[in-house]
């Protein structure tokens, strides 16, 4: 539904059931919206309305009702305001705390001690004052969290029964007279719902606990004042006047500022924000009905039965200052106190003291407050900027302006040909959608098997075409790819990630390092390793991408996985292949960001090696004595060999080859050249790759630099063999030469010195024979050693399982002694005609329940792998949230619900319960049903195996793979018609008809008392199932039609799941979120299939 900005403001809350109905005909109900309180002490305020200035309050379940007038905090200390029994409880503790406190102050007047009676005030007063702050922050935080979910408080009350005069009579009696003391003339117990007098009694308990929260700080601030407790002056000699005066002003401002706050705050939300009434029931001011304004009230029909609630959140005065100001500036009296007492304790107790207050506004309030008024908001949401037509004459860009409102929301941003939007509006509202696609097409010429490309490109001989509207979704995703913020997001399969954090850990060691003060032989150590380090980077780690990226295309996949590419070109028929900008934008990816960490890696690799070197290196002070000269020149010449045989190794392979071009991009031609350097090496970087390496390891003379040297050529010899070696056979097979000009030499001189090293071999074969003998028993010692073993495994085995069953056999007999387990049974209502217990991947399962008249109400199914229970007495094994409960309400905590309908002669009672949303198993397999007794985990039924499947494409083309990407999404999205596509309703309808099976099923069960069978499914192929949806029709369809939305990422991670099991394919869930588009993610996978391969 379209909704503008100023109407997401507004949120309505808890209108009565029979008001709705009458809400549904109003024109525009935000209009008609009324101010009434915020969620809570933290935001918005109760406004009155001009008409009508009675408030009124609503439960879910009853009427509306005048709420009566009450009283603030401050009247507890009034002495002609009657007193209840909490309000004699709070004053006699905070009574006590200041006679304990007098207690302490006396003893240290009269007895002064350095260590006396002061110090344990301070010590007694703040662990009362972490008391009550505990109670306020941890205990209302938990209790009202509950209340706020599941009603807990409520529930409470209701299973106790305090408030119920036939199971409680003397305390509804106390209870009453507590709250009818407190309250004024307008206050009537008896009409007053339960929700509302359980609040009244909560709020009494809060006073308890705010109160004593509140003086146990100021004492034991005032326990840190040492002119209170000896003679000595109030403040330090150190201390100047100046500092003295500001302290103390400043102290005041602060107190001050805390008390308007407060009080303003207060002013705002009445007592229903203060004490968190909007958990209890709603509140504001009714509004008459907008139902037909000629339409008489019906006869008997109440004012509060003829009017509505509107509940809006509404920020002003205090509010509009700061967020949540009554646990952000709402605590600067801390900080007062804290300057008067000029203690840090006391400031550090203060500052314990707020941050466990935004911890309470954390936990509890916000969610709370998104819970009772937010707006859910939905993913992928396409919201047309500003459309853009093209002029016919002078073929210009001018903007669309039949749409005043640039942030209309709207689901279709489909293309409009040779009409305006007025036109187009109207065609539609008199005879459909459809029918406005089909004369469009009929005029353009379009045929159904044309109409999907029209939807994407405009045809011949139309010259005047709205063009696609842009919308904010589709620019996100278009110029940000999974962006770095701070270390948000790294992907260190990017280079530019790979530089932050490498510049990161680069600034932190020259920040850190030069405080150690290493020694000499401590900073070659770092540098052998810092060396070390890149190698392995270079070697290994690059090694292992790039074989990855041969076997597999591992780099492509991974970009193709988590990143979204916007179409290269509309142009493209989707039906004949996928799309170009989706497989060029990931190779592009994947090839630049492979270039930037191969060039990092040569380049930190050569460099750190270098700088060892250079470490160990001495200048020597005499060149002509011994071999100094003459390593210094051998390594020289070696290091300019490396140089020279890297330059002709470029000359050769081009850019192209250097950068290993031919593991990421098929479409570039390429040849063996066996030139220049390669005329004579088939691969010169197996043998002068070292050359540098071991030229600056006999410069140095240092024994570290030639093992480093050694690592590094063995490190590179590897992934020469291992990653580079292979992708060459594989990509160019027979035409690789063997052998090289210089291999042929070598070979040659082998060949004639081989008979030499005959008589060896010879040798070694007879001593390795007879070695062989003593071994010979060694597989009889084996097996014989392995069935002992056998033997004691299966002893436990048997000892244990029977005392597992001992054991649940006595849990069983204990609680379940009263229950007669044969009247318990379980049906799984089939979805087609053969009644398999066969399901579809995301389709809902129903399951018709038979117990005992008086079974226990907190009864609950679990859904479970078929086998993963050994048991089938007692559960063991965590349903993993796959779980329903029979009552609902019951599990909750409600008091059981009356029964009714039945006849007299009735042992049994059915219903039944559907497992659906996030309670069904969102993977393929074999499940079982289990019955389970009184919120407990002893089975009293069993149901399986049930067969959860996923039907496959029929063809890998677009025509296919579109029309099961229609079901996956729709079942992935909850079959939420707010989400799923537009193409995707006829689906729905198609399948509802099919379902109309079930509903018959039901009935016969429900009416019968015998117990069901387990039904097993049977051993067919995994196809179609019977009854189900066989896909969409296959007319023509706008592309704009497939495009679906999400309430969480998780509803994407399903069709990314989905995906990966039948096509083998993986996709992060941000990019089938940026898709949110059947067609373009049809077309995604058509492009990751050309280039990944089947």
């Amino acid at each position: 539904m379209d909704q503008s900005p100023s109407v997401l403001k507004k949120r309505r809350v808890g209108a009565h059931d029979q008001v709705e109905k009458d809400a549904q005909n109003a024109s525009d109900s935000a209009q008609n919206s009324l101010k009434t309180s915020n969620a809570g002490k933290g935001n918005g305020f109760l406004a009155e309305d001009a008409q009508d200035s009675t408030v009124w309050g609503k439960t879910e379940d009853s009427k509306p009702f005048k709420v009566p007038t009450t009283h603030d905090v401050m009247t507890l200390f009034h002495p002609s305001y009657p007193k209840s029994h909490f309000d004699m409880l709070s004053l006699f503790l905070l009574g006590s705390q200041l006679v304990i406190f007098w207690f302490f102050l006396s003893s240290a007047r009269n007895h002064p001690q350095p260590d006396g009676p002061q110090t344990f005030a301070k010590r007694f007063f703040l662990c009362y004052f972490f008391f009550w702050r505990a109670m306020y922050d941890a205990g209302l935080g938990w209790v009202l969290t509950k209340q706020s979910k599941k009603k807990w408080i409520v529930n409470l009350v209701k299973r106790k029964g305090w408030f119920d005069k036939d199971r409680r009579p003397k305390t509804r009696a106390w209870l009453k007279r507590q709250l009818e003391g407190k309250m004024g003339k307008d206050y009537n117990y008896d009409s007053l719902p339960l929700e509302y007098n359980t609040w009244l009694l909560f709020r009494q308990v809060v006073d308890i606990i705010l109160l004593n929260d509140f003086l146990s700080y100021v004492l034991f601030a005032l326990s840190n004042l040492d002119f209170l407790f000896s003679r000595a002056t109030p403040h330090s000699p150190v201390d100047s006047p100046r500092m003295i005066t500001v302290r103390i002003f400043g102290g005041l401002a602060l107190l001050l500022f805390n008390l308007w706050v407060k009080t303003s705050a207060h002013d705002i939300v009445k007592d229903y924000g203060w004490y968190w009434g909007d958990c209890f029931f709603s509140r504001g001011y009714l509004r008459k009905s907008t139902k037909g304004h000629d339409t008489q009230r019906e006869s008997g029909e109440t004012d509060e039965e003829a009017g509505d609630l509107h509940f809006d959140l509404v920020f002003d005065g205090i509010f509009e200052m700061a967020p949540h100001p009554m646990y952000s500036v709402g605590y600067a009296g801390y900080y007062g106190v804290s300057l008067l007492a000029a203690s840090y304790p006391v400031l550090f107790v203060s500052l314990a003291a707020h941050a466990a207050q935004f911890a309470f506004l954390n936990f509890f309030e916000n969610p709370h407050i998104e819970r009772r008024y937010g707006v859910r908001k939905v993913l992928a949401e396409r919201t047309p900027i500003v459309p853009i037509s093209r002029s016919r004459s002078n073929n210009t860009m001018v903007p669309d302006n039949n749409d005043n409102d640039s942030t209309h929301v709207g689901r279709s941003r489909s293309v409009s040909l040779e009409t305006n939007s007025e036109e187009k509006t109207a065609f539609e509202s008199e005879y459909g959608h459809d029918a406005y696609d089909t004369v469009r097409n009929a005029q353009l010429g379009l045929t159904p098997e044309t109409a999907i490309v029209a939807s994407i490109t405009p045809p011949n001989g139309v010259s005047e075409v709205m063009q696609e509207a842009v919308t904010q979704h589709d620019l996100l995703n278009k110029f940000f790819h999974k962006d770095v913020i701070v270390f948000s997001g790294i992907d260190l399969l990017r280079s530019q990630d790979q530089l932050l954090v490498l510049l990161t850990v680069y600034i932190l060691l020259l920040a850190v390092l030069p405080t150690l003060q290493p020694s000499q032989q401590t900073v070659l150590y770092l540098h052998f390793a810092h060396a070390l380090a890149w190698r392995i980077y270079y070697s290994f780690i690059l090694g292992l991408i790039l074989k990855g990226q041969s076997d597999s295309r591992f780099l492509v996949r991974h970009f193709l996985e988590h990143y979204h590419y916007s179409p290269l070109s509309l142009a493209d028929s989707p039906r004949a292949r996928g799309d170009r900008g989706v497989k060029e934008g990931a190779i592009r990816d994947a090839f630049d960001n492979w270039k930037g960490m191969y060039n990092l890696g040569m380049v930190m690799c050569y460099a750190s090696f270098f700088g060892f070197a250079y470490q160990t290196y001495q200048l020597p002070a005499v060149w002509a004595v011994g071999d100094q000269l003459l390593r210094h020149t051998m390594g020289v010449l070696l290091v300019a060999l490396h140089l020279w045989a890297a330059k002709e190794s470029y000359e050769v392979l081009g850019i192209f080859g250097w950068f290993f071009g031919d593991f990421f991009i098929d479409d570039y031609p390429t040849s063996l050249n066996y030139t220049g350097i390669y005329r004579f090496l088939n691969n010169p970087e197996r043998t002068m790759s070292g050359a540098g390496l071991f030229g600056l390891a006999l410069i140095t003379g240092s024994k570290g630099v030639f093992v480093l040297a050694l690592l590094s050529y063995l490190a590179h010899w590897w992934f020469m063999n291992w990653v580079e070696e292979p992708h060459m056979k594989k990509l160019y097979g027979d035409s690789l030469r063997k052998d090289a000009g210089f291999t042929k030499m070598l070979k040659k001189l082998a060949k004639q010195n081989a008979e030499i090293f005959g008589g060896v071999r010879k040798q070694l074969t007879v001593l390795l024979e007879e070695s062989s003998l003593a071994s010979k028993h060694a597989p009889e010692l084996m097996k014989v050693a392995q069935g002992v073993r056998e033997v004691g495994e299966r002893i436990g085995e048997v000892y244990n399982e029977g005392t597992e069953r001992v054991e649940d056999a006595w849990k069983r007999s204990s609680d379940l002694a009263d229950y007669d387990q044969t009247k318990y049974s379980m049906h799984v209502v089939p979805t087609n005609p053969d009644g398999q217990l066969r399901f579809h991947w995301g389709e809902p399962i129903t399951v018709i329940w038979r117990s005992p008249m008086k079974h226990s109400r907190r009864d609950w199914v679990g859904l479970y792998r078929y086998g993963a229970n050994k048991s089938q007495l007692i559960t063991k094994t965590s349903s993993l949230g796959l779980w329903v409960p029979v009552h609902d309400e019951e599990w909750d905590g409600d008091v059981p619900k009356p029964l009714t309908d039945r006849d007299a002669g009735e042992e049994t009672e059915c219903g039944e319960l559907t497992f659906k949303n996030s309670t069904l198993p969102w993977q393929i397999g074999d499940y079982e049903l289990r019955y389970h007794h009184d919120g407990k985990y002893n089975v009293v039924a069993l149901i399986g195996p049930i067969q959860v499947y996923m039907d496959r494409p029929d063809a890998l083309d677009f025509k296919s793979i579109r029309q099961w990407l229609l079901k996956i999404v729709m079942l992935a999205l909850d079959s939420d018609s707010s989400l799923i596509p537009k193409s995707s309703i006829e689906t729905i309808s198609h399948a509802a008809i099919q379902n109309r099976l079930p509903v018959l099923l039901s009935k016969e069960l429900n009416g019968s008392s015998t117990s069901v069978s387990t039904v097993t499914p049977s051993t067919t192929s995994c196809g179609t199932s019977v009854g189900s949806p066989s896909g969409t029709p296959s007319h023509s369809h706008d592309i704009h039609d497939d495009d679906f939305r999400f309430w969480s990422e998780r509803q994407a991670r399903r069709i990314s799941w989905a995906i990966s099991q039948v096509l083998s394919i993986d996709f992060a869930p941000e990019v089938i979120v940026a898709d949110a588009n059947v067609t373009a993610l049809t077309r995604r996978i058509l492009a990751s299939k050309e280039l990944l391969g089947p």
